[in-house]
């Protein structure tokens, strides 16, 4: 049994997925070793789950006709690799379907990759595409609908399924270091949607503690409390030992020196709700 086998197994065994199991339905992903190009979608669709056959449908047909391939040579080439965030149909919701399932890419698609060492390109399909540096705010913008934990999660998710260490670690043109741009200030727990504007909008920290040279012989000095993968989300914060309640913080509160310090759960609070603050 090939490694690539005995991944697929382990993940319809997966209690997550064993209701698809059990239905007889398998994951739908490709990982052949011999890909060059990663495809990354949302999650299959009904139509797509019952045919058991990934991109079978019009906008299959759009996407090939873009990469300009036939059918055959997208199925049977061995170039394309086919991991979305989700193997199964995630189900109906009031407006739809429902997203891919939170933690799935995240536990699969390293395991997945690993036995895909040739891949040169990876693409996004679906409405937020992080290897397009013009779009990094998009997920931050919840903080400005008073819906935080929603910017949180999905800052975890692309920290840590569109960045990895080694020669394809970036899942777009590096340019002038924007997406490691991205990758760090994400990491510290914020970002700054709008560059003019001087506001660092909060997602949820990767690193534990930084500490950052703010010119001056001043230090800026970030603390993450309680942070670990399932306690993402932001429960209260205090700047310099002191209550703060805004979901950003100003540049110039930043180049004074001190302390932030995020408190964080696993689950989602209150902090940044109300109007007042809001970015």
């Amino acid at each position: 049994m090939s490694q690539i086998e005995r991944i697929k197994q382990a993940i319809m065994a997966d209690p997550q997925n064993t209701s698809y199991t059990e239905r007889g339905i398998e994951p739908l992903f490709a990982a052949p070793k011999t890909a060059r190009i990663n495809i990354v979608g949302q999650a299959p669709g009904l139509k797509t789950q019952e045919a058991g056959i990934y991109w079978k449908d019009k906008s299959g047909d759009r996407l090939r006709e873009w990469l300009g391939v036939d059918e055959d040579t997208f199925y049977n080439s061995g170039y394309f690799a086919v991991l979305p965030m989700d193997f199964y149909f995630p189900g109906h919701g009031k407006s739809g379907d429902l997203p891919p399932r939170k933690g799935f890419a995240e536990k699969w698609h390293p395991q997945l990759l690993k036995e895909c060492p040739n891949i040169e390109l990876t693409l996004l399909i679906g409405q937020y595409a992080h290897g397009n540096e013009p779009s990094h705010h998009v997920i931050y913008l919840y903080d400005y609908a008073g819906q935080p934990w929603k910017t949180a999660s999905r800052v975890r998710e692309v920290l840590s399924t569109m960045y990895h260490d080694d020669f394809d670690g970036l899942s777009g043109n590096e340019d002038v270091g924007q997406m490691s741009a991205w990758y760090v200030l994400s990491s510290l727990g914020f970002y700054q949607v709008e560059p003019a504007g001087g506001r660092y909008v909060f997602g949820s920290p990767l690193f534990d503690e930084a500490t950052m040279n703010v010119g001056k012989g001043k230090m800026f000095r970030i603390i993450a409390h309680n942070n670990s993968k399932e306690n993402m989300y932001i429960q209260s914060v205090k700047l310099n030992g002191k209550p703060y309640s805004r979901s950003y913080i100003d540049f110039k509160d930043i180049v004074r020196g001190g302390t932030l310090e995020f408190f964080m759960g696993n689950k989602p609070s209150k902090f940044g709700v109300k109007p007042a603050d809001r970015p």
